[in-house]
């Protein structure tokens, strides 16, 4: 079993979350990563986002993380709940470990593995809503993801 790449994602000290009103830290996505997966498992069709991150769930169970940059990891797959990495990092942030990025075609959400063995097309998530709540998101930090 290949080890998972971790990439950092950068969080600045004592700044609040422009995109909504909890701060950006670990705690934060903890809770929203929590609220999207029973969402998931309740069938309902969310998208939220929390600084450069959006979550989102859709009807048949699925959730997903993913960042304004292209790097994506699932939540929640057939209501079964998924285990996302985060872990701390030397300098006292945190990392999240991201095993895919994805793109947008048409209607599809396109999930790529980073080993770039494995590409699927997905029709059944909420494409525009996600694109929205990303091109807010890229707004609100003011455009430097992405």
């Amino acid at each position: 079993m290949k080890k998972r790449q971790t990439f950092s994602v950068k969080v600045a000290p004592k700044k609040r979350n422009k995109v909504g009103p909890s701060p950006f830290d670990r705690e934060a996505i903890e809770r929203e990563v929590a609220d999207i997966v029973e969402a998931a498992l309740q069938g309902q069709t969310r998208v939220v986002s929390l600084g450069p991150l959006v979550f989102f769930s859709n009807g048949d169970g699925e959730a997903w993380v993913i960042e304004v940059n292209g790097n994506a990891a699932p939540l929640c797959r057939g209501f079964e709940p998924l285990e996302l990495e985060v872990r701390d990092t030397p300098t006292g942030g945190f990392a999240i470990g991201w095993p895919n990025r994805y793109s947008f075609e048409g209607a599809a959400f396109v999930v790529s593995s980073r080993e770039g063995n494995r590409t699927a097309l997905i029709f059944n998530y909420p494409v525009r809503q996600i694109e929205e709540t990303l091109a807010r998101a890229r707004a609100l930090l003011g455009g430097a993801q992405g």
